[in-house]
């Protein structure tokens, strides 16, 4: 998941804010636009992890909870927000239905050591 997914979602809420403990992302890449994950095919950081795309991450209701907290935010936010400004397109609904996106799943073909500051490099679909 990228910071910046989630600052495009900030942006579309109303009295919230949410951050990356939200959604609970294995990694989180900063300097990467908004949603780019979403077209990602395979990624390699640092010297040894590669992995490859498997599928968008639909979102259930726990990002509704205040990770601080435990308190529940009103109005079914931010699931409802994610729903309208990030979701399926067309040809996707059969898979992720009308939920909101937010991350992707990776499987790991070769496993190694990640540090913060390692270098991305990630391939295209």
């Amino acid at each position: 998941m990228t910071d910046a997914s989630v600052d495009a979602l900030n942006s579309q809420l109303r009295d919230i804010t949410v951050t990356e403990a939200n959604y609970r992302p294995n990694i989180l890449l900063a300097g990467v636009p908004a949603f780019d994950e979403d077209n990602w095919n395979q990624i390699k950081i640092g010297d040894s992890f590669q992995g490859r795309f498997l599928f968008k991450c639909t979102r259930c209701n726990l990002p509704n909870v205040d990770p601080q907290t435990g308190a529940v935010y009103q109005n079914d936010q931010p699931r409802k927000t994610l729903m309208k400004c990030h979701h399926a397109k067309p040809s996707e609904v059969d898979m992720y239905s009308n939920r909101g996106l937010m991350g992707i799943y990776i499987a790991a073909d070769v496993c190694g050591p990640i540090r913060v500051g390692d270098s991305v490099h990630v391939n295209y679909r």
